[in-house]
């Protein structure tokens, strides 16, 4: 069956709650950069919507994690690939300590703007509310149920929990645009497009 799936731009009245998946933050930073894709675009417009609509709009530290790390990696694999170590911008460290600090001060410099930029954005960055029970018991909650989501509709592990932490809350709306989200039963998913 999997979600329920709404367009962006067909959004009019958003849920009270949405979660905000790492790749929407990231596609609506890229709308502000030169040449911005129409997803980039409708993501930005997206998380507009969101505040003017007065909805919860929440993230995790996880995907904030995430939205930074894109660039890092990027950047690292680049210079990676430059000094002949392949993908492996571990080995560019083991190697050349002094080139992969050249690297990452670069890759630092490409993720600093995302960090500002996440920061600015009208979303919390929160735990998932979990009603009547202590942090621990909710983190273990979304623990279990991030496995079942694993097992039940192979998605890949950070997937899962981002998942897995809307749905502890109670949040059952999350924009992303990672079709994988839209095999999910039980939730509707906001995205650029229907896959």
């Amino acid at each position: 069956m999997g979600a329920v799936v709404e367009e962006f731009a067909q959004v009019i009245a958003p849920a009270p709650s949405v979660y905000v998946d790492a790749n929407v933050i990231l596609a609506a930073y890229s709308s502000t950069l030169p040449n911005p894709r129409p997803k980039d675009i409708a993501s930005a417009g997206f998380i507009e919507l969101l505040a003017q609509a007065g909805s919860e709009a929440w993230t995790s530290l996880l995907a904030v994690q995430e939205a930074c790390w894109v660039p890092l990696r990027e950047e690292l694999t680049q210079s990676s690939k430059q000094a002949g170590c392949g993908t492996d911008w571990k080995r560019l460290r083991r190697r050349d300590p002094t080139a992969f600090s050249a690297a990452y001060q670069a890759a630092r410099a490409r993720a600093d703007p995302v960090m500002q930029f996440v920061r600015d954005l009208p979303l919390a960055v929160r735990w998932p509310r979990h009603p009547g029970t202590a942090t621990h018991r909710a983190c273990r909650a979304i623990c279990y149920l991030a496995r079942k989501l694993l097992w039940a509709y192979e998605l890949e592990a950070a997937d899962a929990f981002h998942i897995a932490m809307a749905m502890v809350d109670g949040t059952r709306h999350i924009a992303s645009l990672d079709g994988a989200f839209q095999d999910v039963d039980q939730i509707t998913v906001y995205a650029h497009r229907k896959l």
